[in-house]
């Protein structure tokens, strides 16, 4: 598996137009960064935009819990 991914794993392209997980980069000051993580009973086939993934994710969704972390750079 890619990754650690089972092979039928599948992802959606993130806010920069990329699959996978690209770490912050922000210009100075404070930012939030807020992660998600849902469970799912059923497969979503990530096909779209983005907006619409995430509606059927949430709609799909058993739970969720959400990580909010702080990076300050200078």
């Amino acid at each position: 598996p890619r990754g650690g991914w089972p092979a039928d794993a599948s992802q959606a392209n993130n806010s920069g137009g990329f699959e996978g997980w690209f770490p912050p980069c922000p210009p100075s000051g404070t930012h939030r960064y807020m992660f998600t993580l849902y469970a799912l009973g059923s497969p979503v086939i990530a096909t779209g935009e983005t907006a619409a993934i995430i509606a059927d994710i949430e709609r799909l969704a058993l739970a969720s819990s959400t990580l909010t972390g702080t990076v300050r750079s200078d």
